[in-house]
């Protein structure tokens, strides 16, 4: 499993956001393991082979750009874990859940790994919730949201000495919301257009694309611009 997102996958998270594709980007997500792996790939893609990053705020008071660096991004993701519990007589194997569905109480409930042993494919989530009773769903989400939920709730995106610039995550789809859009920085038309351009003067492949970061590319074109305007100069 890639451990951050390529210029191909940001491309398509775009589209989803702009079109709001929800089947399409749920989809996307539910490949990309549990929650934590998925914020570790997120900082993983933002700071890629940089200590600092800026980001853009917009906000009553202040307007502009904050500098944060690498280890006040996402400070605090909890260590993984595992647990088993039992309930009217079913083991249920429970772990950090996974972004599978835009409903985040489903999505609570791919936290089961195995029941009663047998591993569950996060794509069965949907059925698993109509398929268990009530007072077994009720004692689930209950231990769920203790052990896993509240801990996703205390995490940081920004830590910043200026509170006013703090900003934490919640297991929810607004939160979740923003934390894409950190990563999706720039338009549809701009990744059109730096794909095209970087296709027709460095023969870069629709397949390169899955191998390079958004960052990357930009890097590539700016070398590239670099090199035109020196030979262009001789």
């Amino acid at each position: 499993m890639s451990s951050l997102l390529t210029f191909s996958d940001v491309e398509k998270i775009t589209k989803y956001l702009n079109t709001n594709n929800l089947e399409s980007l749920f989809s996307f997500f539910s490949t990309k393991g549990d929650i934590l792996q998925i914020l570790k790939i997120v900082k993983n893609t933002i700071y890629n082979s940089k200590e600092d990053v800026a980001f853009e705020i917009d906000k009553p008071g202040f307007k502009g750009d904050i500098i944060i660096s690498k280890n006040d991004f996402i400070p605090n993701i909890p260590k993984d874990k595992v647990i088993t519990v039992n309930i009217n007589n079913i083991n249920f194997t429970l772990g950090y859940p996974s972004i599978v569905d835009s409903n985040f109480d489903i999505n609570k409930l791919s936290s089961i790994k195995q029941i009663n042993g047998n591993y569950i494919d996060v794509s069965y989530v949907k059925e698993i919730a109509t398929n268990i009773s009530l007072k077994t769903y009720k004692e689930l989400l209950d231990i769920i949201n203790t052990s896993f939920i509240l801990n996703l709730n205390k995490v940081l995106i920004f830590n910043h000495k200026n509170k006013d610039f703090k900003s934490d995550f919640s297991f929810d789809i607004y939160k979740f919301y923003k934390l894409l859009i950190l990563v999706c920085k720039y338009s549809q038309d701009y990744l059109n257009q730096l794909k095209l351009i970087l296709m027709k003067e460095s023969n870069f492949s629709f397949g390169d694309f899955k191998e390079i970061t958004v960052e990357e590319s930009i890097n590539y074109y700016k070398l590239l611009k670099k090199f035109t305007n020196e030979s262009a100069s001789k």
